[in-house]
């Protein structure tokens, strides 16, 4: 430092031995604030010479802090001390927090002191934030703390106290010691004493509005001002809900396991409710689909505060808007002052909580879902194990009926067997009632009848004594199951005749002789009843429809084995009732052919195959030609062709997928000898041979000609063997079917009206063909003719 004025060395000297011996930043000054001299840190904390520069305005200050540190100087330069802290260069690149003390060294001189404070200026800051976040957190956090004296008098109150209590600060303060607000006896001041701290203690205490909570409190011994015992008080009040109500429901659960019944489950649902905190009431309402309702099943006893609960239609209301929507609702469901708690439980219904808050919140809405969601649970277990018992029933029952019908058809192809063996109706009959009562049914029987409003006479039976016939035959009753399935033509069953046993006759008889159910099965074919088959069983509901559709097969079995008894026997029969028929309406496919050709059109022949019927009919008054066009035009006919012509109309044959009435008539060895249709009629001529009934002809006919009556009947005798059905039986469809076309073509007039070429066209085969089909049946014929073994 050089001196500025000689006379003032020895105290420069004095002053500068004394800054160099210090680090703090030093400066002589005049009085007028400028610098005399500087110490060396002083000087290093600058890049220039600031001697005789003013002070304030030196670099190591701010531009901010001049007008302050000039009002320092000036202070300083009336004899008073100045301190001012404010941030200087305090070495090269390194500014720090200073106090800069100004101070009178002489009348014109000032010393000016800078100390690095710094470090002291960051801790007061760090003190200050942390001062200022702890009352921060005191006032927001849940959390309550209170210091009391050794009396329970408070000494500290936590500015949050309303948090937990409702209450200020001063409104604690008037409770005259801490027992009144957390409770008396809350821990043992010995074992505090001792261990220092108590934690997790749990206690209640009422806030302001009387609502209760659950606080967990740990204390701890302190010595703070005056105060000697600290408190740290924690709403746990949810979490206590929470608890409560998980292990409600872990218990409600358990229980749920073992109900089997909806109503089962909402009671003890209700149960459990009644013991989760939050709730004053609760009702179950399941959806009742067939009266499209929501019916409550079960409901908190023994009155809910919701007042009276009945049952609710699925419309524009809050329960239905609840379950259709599947959304929660939180509404007054019963106008009683407050809202309740309407959860879901899928496609079951609704169950719905009376909260003890007027305005519940979001734990006591969580607890319901919770609640809901575990009732919900329990009905889909019950729904499912009813399905699975269902199904395992249902399958149970299947397996049974499988294994009966399994058993019938066993039975079913026996009887096929003796059918076949039987050579008479008698015996075809015989061997099915002995075949069902061998092995299923109690009692079996088949009769006939030739007029609906007679009983149904017996033919055969088996399994027991006519008793039961005999009683059914004296008394008529229109209700009876043989005569219903004769009559309707349909299968007839009662699964358990007890069930009105005086509402018919029929019944009292059955039930008498220890039957319980009934089938009565027609033998039918083609449209023809040759009887009826009833069969008895002695356990009732033993009649099912897999057991009547096996029975009504057998039965149309039946029928068809009769009809070809009858055809057989019809060939041997020396006995044939002839039967003429006129109707003033045309039938069938010739009626529509002799309506659209206005001509008279004669049934000559017939060839019938599986799929196709060939008729041959003979037309007078109009042309083959244009017959046969209006003839291919008609839907039952398919493909057609000209056997013959004459001047009047001609022969055709016919193809066609439609059944007609000489074929069905054929199928119950029943012959047409006549069969003439014109516009505005029907004649035809039946020969009818036993067993073949009149009675079945009759029946036939007039379900395929309308109106048609009966012309005249006779009686006649014939030889012992047709003929024509021998000769017949001895050929082959193909060789019938090339003689009657050649016959009907004229191929044997004489002289030949058709050549074999033609015929053979008409066939649709080649002449080599057809020639060796005439040869064939002529050789058969004359087989027939010469030999005896022949016939």
């Amino acid at each position: 430092m050089a001196p500025s004025d000689p006379a003032d060395s020895a105290l420069n000297q004095l002053v500068c031995n004394h800054i160099f011996n210090d680090s703090s930043l030093r400066w002589i000054l005049h009085a007028d604030g400028t610098v005399d001299a500087t110490n060396e840190r002083a000087a290093a904390a600058v890049t220039t010479d600031s001697h005789d520069t003013v002070f304030w305005e030196g670099e190591w200050w701010a531009g901010g802090d001049r007008q302050q540190l000039q009002s320092a100087v000036q202070t300083a330069a009336t004899g008073m001390e100045a301190t001012y802290e404010t941030s200087a260069w305090v070495a090269d690149s390194q500014r720090s927090t200073v106090e800069l003390t100004i101070e009178p060294l002489s009348d014109s001189k000032l010393l000016a002191t800078a100390i690095d404070i710094s470090e002291r200026a960051q801790l007061a800051e760090e003190l200050q934030r942390s001062e200022e976040l702890h009352r921060v957190t005191l006032n927001n956090m849940t959390d309550t703390v209170l210091v009391t004296n050794d009396a329970g008098e408070f000494t500290y109150i936590c500015p949050n106290v309303h948090f937990i209590f409702g209450y200020t600060v001063e409104e604690i303060a008037a409770i005259e010691t801490v027992d009144q607000l957390l409770g008396e006896e809350l821990f043992d001041p010995d074992t505090l004493d001792q261990e220092g701290v108590l934690t997790n203690i749990e206690t209640t205490s009422v806030d302001k509005e009387g609502n209760e909570h659950t606080l967990l409190v740990n204390i701890k011994r302190v010595d703070i001002q005056d105060g000697t015992t600290l408190y740290s008080c924690r709403d746990i009040t949810t979490r206590k809900q929470r608890e409560v109500a998980v292990s409600v429901l872990h218990d409600t659960a358990q229980q749920l396991m073992y109900a089997e019944t909806a109503a089962e489950i909402a009671t003890k649902s209700v149960d459990g409710a009644n013991e989760t905190p939050g709730f004053s009431g609760v009702a179950v309402y399941q959806y009742d689909d067939a009266i499209n309702t929501l019916v409550p099943i079960a409901v908190t006893e023994p009155h809910m505060t919701f007042a009276s609960v009945t049952a609710v239609p699925v419309g524009d209301n809050i329960l239905s808007h609840a379950f259709l929507d599947s959304s929660l609702r939180v509404d007054s469901l019963f106008h009683s002052g407050h809202d309740q708690i309407c959860v879901p439980i899928g496609d079951h219904g609704v169950i719905v909580f009376d909260p003890s808050d007027q305005n519940p919140g979001e734990v006591t809405i969580e607890i319901a879902e919770l609640f809901a969601a575990t009732v919900e649970a329990a009905f889909d277990r019950v729904s499912r194990d009813a399905r699975v018992r269902e199904r395992d029933q249902w399958l149970q029952t299947k397996n049974t009926q499988l294994q009966r019908v399994n058993e019938i058809n066993r039975l079913i192809r026996t009887v096929d067997q003796d059918i076949i063996a039987a050579e008479t109706r008698q015996e075809i009959e015989q061997a099915v009632c002995e075949r069902l009562v061998s092995e299923w049914f109690a009692f079996a029987w088949i009769g006939e009848t030739a007029d609906n409003s007679q009983p149904i006479t017996p033919r055969v039976w088996a399994g027991g004594d006519s008793g039961l016939l005999d009683a059914i035959e004296r008394e008529y009753d229109a209700d009876e199951p043989a005569l219903s399935a004769y009559r309707s033509g349909d299968t007839v069953w009662v699964s358990n005749i007890a069930e009105d046993p005086k509402k018919a006759a029929w019944r009292k008889h059955a039930l008498r002789y220890g039957y319980q159910s009934v089938v009565s099965v027609p033998l039918s074919f083609e449209g023809v009843i040759y009887g009826v088959l009833t069969v008895f069983s002695a356990s009732p509901d033993t009649v099912e429809s897999e057991i009547r559709a096996v029975l009504t097969e057998l039965g149309e079995t039946v029928g068809a084995a009769i009809s070809a008894v009858a055809r057989k026997e019809a060939l041997y029969d020396d006995r044939v009732t002839v039967r003429t028929y006129q109707s003033g309406t045309p039938t069938g496919v010739f009626g529509r052919l002799a309506t659209a050709t206005e001509a008279t059109v004669s049934l000559t022949g017939i060839s019938h195959q599986q799929a196709e019927t060939d008729i041959y009919v003979e037309l007078d008054g109009c042309s083959a030609d244009t017959a046969l066009s209006e003839a291919i035009s008609l839907t039952d006919i398919v493909d057609g062709s000209i056997v013959s012509e004459t001047s009047t109309g001609g022969v055709l044959q016919l193809q066609t997928t439609s059944t007609v009435l000489p074929v069905v008539l054929a199928s119950h060895g029943v012959r047409v000898r006549e069969f003439v249709t014109t516009p505005d009629s029907t004649h035809i001529t039946v020969a009818i041979v036993p067993p073949t009934s009149v009675q079945a002809v009759n029946t036939i006919i007039k379900n395929q000609i309308p109106n048609v009556q009966l012309q005249s009947q006779t009686e006649q005798l014939t030889s012992i063997s047709d003929p024509q059905e021998t000769f017949k039986s001895e050929l082959t469809t193909k060789q019938y079917e090339a003689i009657q076309t050649a016959y009907h073509a004229g191929y044997f007039a004489i002289p030949r009206e058709a050549t074999g070429q033609e015929v053979a066209t008409v066939l649709g085969i080649s002449p080599q063909a057809f020639h060796q089909h005439i040869r064939a049946a002529h050789k058969k014929l004359y087989q027939l003719m010469l030999e005896a073994t022949a016939i």
